[in-house]
């Protein structure tokens, strides 16, 4: 059932390779939410809208307005603006990190919410504390599976080691030293592996092994630690990629097993060498990783607790 009152906000695009704001808004809007086009403001003038906390909520004015699902990150004064005034906001947020808080509160106030979702668990859970009056739930990350590949078996792919986006020196410094005779993709400075998201979908369907450490290992001085589960293990399990890094514990509690190979850090390149060497044995994981990401890791599977909220408000 569908609370027809509620609407999206479509989210403008920030970034042609970063869509998971977009692919959950057609999700919303696939599933019965009605669609508002954001005005077209640029990026620089919404981060100072944001700065100056310009955005805020009018409750006499907003009264009688249909609620607005507002997608974002680190907290809702740049995507909500200038709906806001006149709108209930109901936010989903993703990036809600430690630097963030301050401001996460004060704008939850300054807008007047009564509902939010948030992508990270510990967040909804600090936001509660602080703000008893604000219904804080959890919605984990997921992904527009239709976007990504199946790809060949492990054994038939190209790319041996593919080490995406953020990098944790610790284990990235035997990929550095690794064997020559093999395939190893890692970001070189600030230029990008793939361009664009279909070379990234191509390219994670012909990997072997993907590397993935959530934030607050490669980054903890950003993340704390918020240990999240982010949109890169759904990427790598629609892929049939295996994993090998660390899997957030939020990943681990949803699935009900662990997806990921974990490193052992007494000798991570000799365990790369091995899977490497015996690939075909672990065909069956990322086969069974596959069935779970297609029942717990779309955004169309994450609809019944929206709606859940949604139509109590």
């Amino acid at each position: 059932m569908i609370n027809k009152r509620i609407k999206v906000l479509y989210p403008f695009k920030n970034s042609s390779y970063q869509t998971f704001l977009q692919d959950m808004a057609d999700c919303l809007i696939k599933a019965g939410y009605g669609r508002i086009d954001n005005i077209d403001i640029p990026w620089k003038i919404r981060l100072g809208i944001a700065k100056c906390r310009l955005s805020c909520n009018f409750p006499l004015l907003s009264k009688k307005k249909n609620p607005l699902i507002v997608l974002g990150a680190g907290y809702i004064d740049s995507f909500a603006f200038p709906y806001s005034y006149t709108h209930e906001v109901i936010p989903i947020l993703w990036d809600t990190w430690p630097r963030y808080w301050d401001r996460l509160v004060k704008s939850l106030k300054r807008h007047n919410i009564r509902l939010a979702f948030f992508t990270q668990s510990i967040v909804a859970q600090y936001v509660k504390e602080v703000l008893p009056n604000v219904e804080c739930v959890y919605l984990p990350e997921a992904l527009e599976a239709e976007k990504y590949k199946k790809g060949k078996l492990l054994a038939d792919r190209h790319i041996d080691i593919l080490e995406l986006g953020r990098i944790y020196q610790r284990f990235h410094n035997n990929l550095i030293s690794f064997p020559t005779e093999y395939s190893c993709l890692y970001q070189k400075g600030n230029k990008l592996i793939f361009d664009t998201i279909e070379e990234l979908t191509e390219g994670l369907a012909n990997t072997k092994i993907t590397i993935c450490f959530p934030r607050s290992m490669t980054h903890p001085e950003h993340a704390g630690n918020i240990e999240t589960l982010t949109q890169r293990y759904w990427e790598c399990m629609f892929s049939r990629s295996l994993i090998l890094g660390h899997a957030p514990m939020e990943l681990t509690r949803l699935l009900g097993y662990n997806p990921v190979i974990e490193v052992d850090w007494t000798a991570p390149q000799e365990q790369l060498l091995n899977i490497l060497q015996n690939i075909g044995d672990y065909q069956s994981i990322v086969d069974k990783n596959y069935i779970y990401a297609q029942k717990f890791g779309t955004w169309n599977s994450r609809i019944p607790l929206i709606n859940k909220y949604l139509n109590e408000y």
